[in-house]
């Protein structure tokens, strides 16, 4: 390239602030146009982004600079033309949502009709104005990575770990979704995403770790933001694919497949649509259940079976849009999202008993209008207006099975999975109370032992007939307001300012003794709400600083009134008010060129932050981690936000054009999280705010990108998460009215890697590597234990071909390439391995002065015969009570995947 042409059109192209907002689904274009003569401003110099029609064009004011507002993410290629100028094309601007890009731009004088000036942007791997902690991933990198959903995506990027981002709980993080918050704040301390989209769906996934705008929505530890993607304006195109892991080896296969279409395109006048389904069935759902039954420590192992069996589920994830313009800078957009997942639940208890245990099926609805006016202001300034209202709602069903199901296509049931008894449990609860039927389906266990391989031996250990008694379903309904205005009062002065509304109606029902007639179930409506204002202001300098000053006003009221005493009829009730927060967010970067670091900047962000609690901890329910124990605790009506505070510094070094290093160091401090340790006289446990604790870790982060197609990124945390309890319930084991200890957090993970790898092979073939590895986390209820390590690589290979304007693409990907056994979770309370010794001296005194049992006898078991004498002494039962308690006080253990090998084929045309 020649000199000229160097100067002609080089761009600062750059990502913009902290103040940048997860709930913003477009990003701005900001720049100047300056003379390459002499430096001079352009002024009336015509800014046109083709892709994006008439709505992308603008001129620049006296001073060269321009501002174009509410454009949707993307790359895009930005034209300039002034008089006296040669034109100039700027390719491969790409725009994210909710960030400022900003382009500096020199135009070389010339003759009329000068040729038109080609050049290629590259986005900067410094961005020395950036203050928040923000991960984002592209359409591209979502189609190549080897992930199938977007809880696969989140877990290759650093601070984020089995759903955790940053040390915090599972429910401490909110995702949005075109602008709309869609946490189900209901459970999502248990369930976590409830609203999920495919990766086929989307434009763009951001991931906030740190630095929170004011106009985020609430969340403890982190913001993810999920823009969906919009139909082509060019032509219609359509996709297809499958991948399966049909024919692979035996030990490669898991039973997976999935299948999926795409198809966009121009209606009339401007519109646009997209719509989009993905299914995905699995034989053997993640994570795996597996368990230590027929370990070799000297027991016998009579039952000659797999030690679990698997979980068998499906999902569905569907997607529409709507793109209409109403003006031309006016757009309405309606989108509408329905997503299912539904899977068989592992019992120990019922582990001899298949039918009879549990499944669980889930389904989230969404539908959203979004409408955006944008307003071109005199000078380089300009308004957008959106408003968005949306309607969610999250369901949830956990019972056991109906025995007849729907027909299946392959992997995929047609239609939901069916529950014994659904219709009665979902009918009036006076009519239920009043008729005092058990639900229908249901049947009275029994724990005789009969029917297990132990025989009388496994007595009062397993249920080997009759079902669970758990039938319980939530109902999380909510509709949503939200008003966004956002001003560039000039290309560097940024203002946003909003508020938000959010009307729920909750419904809940558990009944954990559905087989026992007479026994009442435990139910609840009520219609909480939520409120929030905020302000946030960037100024941002070029050269200089840029400054992140925002506020956030949040409140919330339960609406749901109780009793404060629950075992006295005349005790008075608690009735609810608002709860409102204050919260102000700041945030500093800026290069240290004024240093002497030129390839340096450093950037700073503070906040307070708060959530309401999970409405589930209103109300009184009977659970535990296996919902089979009926463990009382008490709901609170009177909650309040579960707050944090946090601080971050950051340190950013270009080690080479092409390489990045990005280390960050935060502190987090954690208050008024919901614990029930606060034992209650007769009834169980009651849920307060007196939880407390502390995250602080350490990031280091690498970043390449050799060229468009070879890029790498590798990350390390190095963290410390610690606090009084593990979780709202209470897994740590200690005594409820013990003095406050500090112990790990259950989610505490000290070491963590990630890695994501993207190159190109010979042949055309392209390759993806992500890969996560990470200590161990504590062991619930011995806190001075810690599970193992655990990674886990998969690969994606890619192969495309052009068939006469046609496109097929053919994939193989691996998972979990080194094949571990990556122990992830164990059952609260019961540590990794059982007390072996305490079993054997139960074994002992619970067989002390038996009588032999004759072959002839029904409780005889030829499998603990030693001898083969036709009798089994005392010593054959003992030794037969020994494995059925090794069987039934074993934990279980949740595992990550197994080893697996997938084809697929996609076509698109």
């Amino acid at each position: 390239m020649s000199p000229s042409l160097r100067v002609l059109a080089t761009a600062v192209l750059l990502c913009s602030s902290a103040g940048t907002v997860a709930a913003q689904t477009t990003g701005q274009l900001v720049g100047r146009i300056v003379s390459a003569r002499d430096s001079a401003p352009v002024a009336n110099a015509g800014i046109v982004l083709p892709e994006w029609g008439s709505r992308g064009t603008t001129t620049t004011d006296p001073g060269g600079d321009f501002v174009i507002i509410g454009i949707p993410p993307g790359t895009y290629t930005v034209t300039v033309r002034a008089i006296g100028y040669s034109p100039t094309e700027l390719r491969g601007v790409r725009v994210q949502a909710g960030v400022s890009t900003r382009l500096a731009v020199s135009l070389t004088p010339a003759v009329d009709l000068a040729p038109i000036r080609i050049s290629e942007v590259e986005r900067p791997l410094l961005t020395p104005e950036v203050s928040a902690t923000r991960q984002v991933i592209g359409r591209e990198d979502l189609a190549s990575s080897p992930v199938q959903d977007i809880a696969q995506a989140l877990e290759l990027r650093t601070g984020v770990s089995d759903g955790h981002f940053r040390g915090g709980r599972v429910g401490q993080e909110t995702y949005v979704i075109d602008g709309v918050e869609v946490k189900d704040q209901y459970a999502a301390a248990r369930s976590g995403i409830a609203f999920q989209l495919a990766p086929s769906a989307l434009q763009e996934v951001s991931v906030f770790t740190s630095g929170f705008s004011a106009d985020q929505p609430s969340a403890v530890s982190g913001v993810v933001t999920l823009v969906s993607r919009s139909g082509p304006r060019e032509r219609w195109f359509g996709r297809l694919e499958a991948v399966t892991d049909e024919g692979a080896p035996a030990a490669l296969a898991r039973g997976y497949a999935r299948l999926g279409g795409s198809a966009g395109g121009p209606l009339w006048g401007g519109a646009t649509a997209f719509f989009d389904l993905s299914l995905i069935g699995q034989a053997d759902y993640d994570p795996r259940v597996a368990g230590l039954t027929c370990l070799p420590v000297a027991f016998p192992c009579p039952a000659d079976r797999a030690i679990i069996p698997h979980q068998e589920g499906d999902r569905y994830f569907a997607f529409g849009r709507l793109d209409v313009p109403l003006g031309e800078r006016f757009t309405a957009t309606l989108s509408l999202s329905r997503n299912r997942d539904q899977h068989e639940l592992y019992a120990t208890r019922f582990k001899y008993a298949l039918p009879a245990y549990l499944a669980e099926r889930e389904t989230a609805s969404l539908t959203t209008l979004h409408l955006a006016r944008t307003f071109p202001l005199p000078g380089a300034k300009a308004l957008q207006v959106t408003t968005r209202l949306s309607l969610g709602r999250v369901d949830r069903y956990l019972g056991v099975p109906d025995t007849a199901q729907s027909a299946r296509f392959g992997r995929f049931r047609l239609g939901d999975l069916r529950f014994r008894g659904e219709a009665f449990v979902r009918s009036s609860v006076r009519e239920q109370v009043e008729t005092g039927r058990t639900v229908p389906g249901y049947v009275q266990p029994s724990d005789s032992g009969l029917g297990s391989p132990y025989g009388i031996f496994g007595a009062d250990l397993f249920v080997t007939d009759g079902t669970s008694g758990v039938a319980e379903w939530t109902r999380s309904e909510f509709a949503n307001l939200r008003v966004d205005l956002q001003t560039l009062l000039s290309p560097q002065h940024e203002l946003k300012l909003g508020g938000d509304l959010k009307l729920y109606r909750i419904s809940a029902y558990q009944h954990v003794a559905a087989a026992l007639a007479g026994a009442a179930p435990n139910a609840v409506r009520f219609y909480p709400r939520t409120a929030a204002l905020w302000l946030h202001n960037t100024l941002f300098a070029l050269d200089a600083a840029t400054i992140d000053l925002g506020v956030r006003v949040e409140a919330f009221q339960p609406r749901l009134s109780a009793s404060t005493d629950r075992t006295t009829l005349t005790a008075p009730t608690a009735t609810t008010t608002w709860s409102v927060l204050i919260h102000p967010r700041i945030g500093f970067a800026m290069p240290l060129g004024l240093v002497g670091l030129e390839r340096a900047s450093v950037r700073w962000n503070f906040g307070r932050f708060s959530q309401p609690p999970d409405f589930q901890f209103f109300f009184d329910q009977a659970l535990d981690d296996s919902l089979n124990t009926a463990v009382r605790r008490q709901g609170n009506p009177n909650l309040g936000f579960e707050r944090a505070i946090q601080y971050e510094l950051g340190f950013d070094y270009l080690v080479t054009d092409d390489v990045v290093v990005r280390a960050s160091g935060y502190l987090k401090d954690l208050s008024g999280l919901t614990t029930s340790g606060i034992a209650l006289a007769g009834v169980g446990r009651s849920f307060t705010n007196l939880d407390f604790g502390r995250v602080e870790g350490f990031e280091l982060r690498l970043e390449g990108r050799l060229d468009a197609r070879r890029r790498f990124e590798l990350g390390y945390v190095l963290q410390k998460a610690v606090g009084v309890v593990s979780t709202a319930f209470d897994s740590t084991g200690a005594p409820p009215d013990a003095e406050p200890i500090e112990l790990p957090l259950q989610f505490d993970r000290r070491h963590g890697l990630d890695l994501n790898i993207f190159w190109p092979l010979p042949l055309g073939v392209r390759l993806a590597v992500g890969g996560s590895a990470g200590s161990g986390y504590p062991v619930p209820g011995a806190a001075d234990r810690r599970l193992p390590w655990t990674v886990a690589v998969a690969a994606r290979l890619l192969r495309d071909w052009q068939l006469g304007g046609r496109a097929l693409r053919l994939l193989v990907e691996g998972r979990n390439l080194l094949g571990r056994a990556n122990l992830v979770a164990a059952r609260a309370g019961g540590g990794v391995l059982p007390d072996i010794a305490a079993l054997e001296q139960r074994a002992i005194q619970e067989t002390a002065g038996v009588q032999p049992i004759p072959r002839e006898s029904p409780l005889y078991l030829p499998g603990f015969d030693a001898d083969g004498n036709n009798f089994l002494d005392a010593a054959e039962q003992t030794a037969a009570r020994r494995a059925a308690l090794l069987d039934a006080f074993e934990p279980t253990l949740l595992y990550g995947e197994a080893r697996q090998v997938r084809v697929g084929v996609e076509f698109v045309f």
